[in-house]
């Protein structure tokens, strides 16, 4: 159950942007409202990254600790 919750933080990221967003978009979402939701960035997301780098330790997959790691430096700036 840990990894799926890791691997939904995980998801929230999109190229270019250096941070996890705070919503995914949805289908039901029009154009311009999917279109903000790409570009926000929340503190209440800092909670995820422990589990993320968890996530790291357990699978071996780095691109956990990568994305904690980004997101991190963002929050930071």
């Amino acid at each position: 159950m840990p990894l799926k919750v890791a691997d939904f933080f995980a998801v929230r990221w999109r190229r270019p942007m250096p941070f996890l967003m705070c919503w995914k978009p949805m289908r039901r979402d029009t154009p311009e409202f999917a279109a903000k939701k790409t570009r926000t960035e929340s503190i209440d997301c800092m909670h995820g990254m422990s589990l993320l780098y968890w996530a790291n330790r357990e699978t071996g997959q780095s691109s956990f600790a990568d994305i904690a790691n980004m997101h991190n430096n963002t929050a930071i700036k």
